[in-house]
């Protein structure tokens, strides 16, 4: 009867520890997988070179000097390159349609009206072709598209076709294809079929390229200037690698929240844990004297009480695996660009919480083992 009465009083025991340790586990996945993918999206390859690009939204007053304003910016040694666009990279595009030579339905497109310098500026690279040429007048009734453009259209050369943005309108030749970048954030969506235009007129932004050397002096340079010219509105600039890294804000924060989450967890699974063992060696104090006094090793007794655990803890991990894995990829889902879940994220939770189970079972099973059993066994 007593016998029973210990069984009962260990199973809810068992079944709150490999509860914990399951809502733990799946957590640990949770929260390698949210790393993972956050720090795949910071640090993907975007088609540009991101680090120290200044963006400037400007007005009219401005837009009508800019030459001059331009030429005295890029009198400071810091500042490489000036480009100036319609829409640029974190300020968004504008959506048009255009008609591919040797065919008669629009497409639909992303247009980036830009000056001759927008490529060089941004540091795209070019697939094929050329890109534009201040000092070639034809260059500005021509446009560059990107890859992904040529794919759509199925053209392995596209270089001297054409495009028209209506039917009865003139016809663009193709001066060269980019390399694809991205002008969204990589949790929107996939780079889109862009055409650059180069129309240096109706402008929004500069966009700058600077040395990355005195940044803060350089930005205070920078508002000298546009206080000369622009009196009304407050000098206000961002940098594209910060746009891009704003962009991916809710993801850093559920990161932050997952972390929590599964630290709390996992304290409260290795309480448990530490309550469970505390009880099960207690109640076979006398087994491990007389196993000891049988001949048994400190590490055999170990091994003996870690045994039962690590079963308990494979036992969480299969409840445990299933619900990460369907959760992380719904969540996956959403993004355009999402990393493959792969058995690394498992493996090492699981390693983990082994050594969790080993620390807590083996520490106070030494202790026990290394009890006199004379003084364990002196009731019997």
């Amino acid at each position: 009867h007593s016998g029973n009465n210990k069984l009962t009083g260990h199973m809810p025991r068992q079944v709150l520890t490999t509860f914990q340790f399951s809502i733990a586990l799946a957590l640990m996945i949770g929260t390698l997988l949210v790393f993972k993918q956050t720090k795949f999206m910071q640090n993907k390859e975007l088609g540009f070179d991101k680090e120290h690009v200044l963006v400037l939204d400007i007005n009219n007053s401005i837009e009508s000097n800019y030459e001059t304003f331009k030429n005295q910016l890029l009198e400071h040694p810091d500042i490489l390159k000036a480009s100036v666009c319609q829409a640029t990279i974190g300020s968004g595009t504008f959506g048009t349609t255009v008609i591919p030579e040797g065919r008669e339905e629009e497409l639909s497109i992303n247009i980036f009206r830009t000056d001759a310098n927008f490529i060089e500026t941004m540091g795209i690279e070019m697939a094929q072709g050329r890109d534009f040429d201040p000092t070639i007048s034809s260059d500005s009734s021509s446009i560059i598209i990107n890859s992904v453009f040529a794919r759509l259209l199925g053209w392995e050369n596209p270089i001297g076709k054409t495009l028209r943005f209506s039917n009865d309108g003139p016809e663009y030749p193709i001066l060269g294809v980019t390399e694809d970048f991205h002008f969204e954030g990589l949790n929107e969506s996939r780079v889109r079929p862009v055409v650059m235009y180069n129309y240096p007129r109706n402008f929004r932004n500069v966009t700058l390229r600077l040395s990355g050397n005195n940044i803060p002096e350089t930005i205070s340079f920078i508002e000298g200037i546009w206080n000369r010219y622009e009196s009304r509105f407050p000098f206000d600039y961002y940098f594209a690698d910060s746009w891009f890294n704003e962009k991916y804000k809710k993801e850093t924060q559920l990161l932050d929240t997952v972390t929590l989450f599964s630290s709390i967890c996992i304290i409260l699974a290795c309480l448990g844990l530490y309550g469970l063992t505390a009880f099960t060696i207690e109640q076979r104090t006398k087994e491990i004297g007389i196993r000891k006094v049988l001949g048994a090793t400190v590490s055999q007794l170990t091994l003996f009480m870690n045994k039962k655990f690590i079963l308990l803890l494979f036992l969480a991990f299969f409840i445990a695996v299933p619900i990460a894995y369907y959760a992380m990829e719904d969540w996956l889902s959403g993004f355009a660009y999402q990393i493959k879940i792969g058995v690394s994220p498992f493996v090492l939770a699981l390693v983990v919480a082994a050594l969790i189970t080993l620390l807590t079972v083996s520490g106070q099973t030494l202790k026990a083992a290394m009890m006199n059993p004379a003084k364990t066994l002196k009731n019997d």
